[in-house]
């Protein structure tokens, strides 16, 4: 459990995270037969000489219109008509790739690894019962959405990854680690936190003065060098809730996406062996102490990196894809 100190997750974060087109592909709506019987034939676009069914977008778009209201209360469909026309045409945008990804996988007689696709549905349903507390089934039903439509788009997409996974050579994946150090999860470290209540974002020591906690920290890293562990200590000291584990942060990026506050990255990264601790560091949390755990290797993080590489391939294909295809509007339609 950490104390807000962290950035962004990154997609890149494990060694299995499932590459995407876009976040708005995963949602219900797209999954849908675009041309399923009984649809109107009123269409929102032609893709290649296919028509993607305007019925689709209008079921989609008062969702989407509704999740930009639960971000932003002040979001009136109504009033602010150009923000609702951004995300119209978004919508089309995405409707668009998706139906270029089936074509494409269609047209090359690809198709996803047995058992990848087993294990995605599998993680696909635990998350919607833990985040939805229902099967993935049940949650699609709900929407008016099917499972074989869900499948059948993430069919598609494991087949793009899988073809694109296997042409990554060990010396790509070697030059993409050099080049992209920075931004992969290398380090994991553990801190203990001292805060105080002039701090920007107090997590703890709400009594405290800064001198207060500057001396406090201080005091705790002399007994580190004294031979105390740092685990104990931080159960016993931290006001970060990752105290429960030991102030351990487990493993982040220098900087990007997952990394931690600026002072913990650089301070972490700075750090020579695992076992080394910093002195008192102050950030905009208040002062951290923080103790080198684990340094991971290029042989240790290349399936990370393989995933990285599959990810940006994946977003080139599509944007690839949709430059060369043939795109055709509604009379009515102004294009997007």
């Amino acid at each position: 459990m950490g104390c807000g100190i962290g950035g962004r997750k990154s997609g890149y974060a494990g060694a299995a995270f499932p590459v995407v087109v876009c976040t708005a592909c995963l949602c219900p709506a797209f999954h849908l037969r675009l041309c399923a019987a009984g649809e109107s034939s009123a269409w929102a676009v032609k893709v290649n000489g296919v028509a993607l069914p305007k019925a689709v977008l209008d079921r989609r778009l008062p969702l989407a219109l509704a999740q930009l209201k639960s971000l932003d209360p002040s979001f009136d469909p109504e009033r602010d008509k150009e923000r609702t026309e951004e995300t119209r045409k978004g919508l089309i945008e995405e409707m668009i790739k998706v139906e270029l990804l089936k074509q494409y996988v269609r047209e090359k007689g690809l198709a996803a690894p047995p058992k990848a696709m087993e294990n995605f549905m599998k993680a696909a349903d635990a998350d919607a019962v833990d985040r939805r507390g229902k099967t993935l089934e049940k949650f699609l039903k709900d929407n008016g959405e099917s499972i074989e439509d869900f499948r059948e788009f993430h069919a598609a997409r494991l087949a793009l990854e899988n073809e694109i996974r296997n042409g990554v050579t060990r010396e790509e994946a070697a030059g993409f680690y050099e080049e992209r150090r920075d931004y992969l999860p290398l380090r994991r470290a553990a801190h203990i936190l001292v805060g105080f209540k002039e701090s920007k974002r107090p997590t703890g020591g709400k009594d405290r003065t800064r001198e207060e906690a500057k001396r406090r920290a201080e005091a705790l890293v002399e007994r580190l060098k004294a031979g105390a562990d740092f685990a104990e200590l931080a159960k016993a000291e931290s006001d970060c809730p990752s105290r429960e584990n030991g102030g351990d942060l487990g493993f982040f990026p220098r900087k990007g996406h997952g990394s931690m506050a600026p002072e913990l990255s650089i301070a972490t990264y700075m750090l020579a062996a695992p076992g080394d601790i910093t002195g008192a560091i102050e950030s905009d949390f208040g002062f951290h102490i923080i103790k080198l755990m684990e340094v991971r290797s290029f042989e240790q993080v290349e399936p990370i990196v393989r995933d990285m590489i599959v990810y940006e391939k994946v977003q080139q294909k599509i944007e690839g894809l949709r430059r060369s295809a043939k795109v055709e509007w509604p009379q009515e339609e102004r294009r997007p």
